[in-house]
């Protein structure tokens, strides 16, 4: 009977166990990083969000056939006026 007792509490346990370790091993892999480098990721985390909210935005451009002409007319707008600069 008292093996069985042991048994049914070791079972038990080994989830909370995994849960420590894991909460452990995350807490030392945090502690590691430098406050650099979890800003960086943090950069790169918002930079492919914003790239994503682009690529949204070009996608509705394109669909809208007066916003895709109107989009061109001011790049070649902008192209010219950059022209004039370069040849001057």
């Amino acid at each position: 009977m008292a093996k069985k007792r042991k048994m049914a509490k070791r079972a038990s346990t080994k989830p909370k166990k995994a849960h420590r370790k894991a909460k452990k091993k995350a807490k030392k892999k945090a502690k590691n990083k430098a406050p650099g480098a979890v800003a960086m990721a943090e950069d790169k985390k918002w930079e492919r969000e914003e790239d994503l909210r682009t690529l949204q935005r070009a996608e509705e451009i394109r669909k809208d056939p007066k916003r895709l002409q109107a989009a061109k007319k001011e790049a070649k707008e902008k192209m010219s006026a950059l022209k004039k600069i370069e040849d001057q």
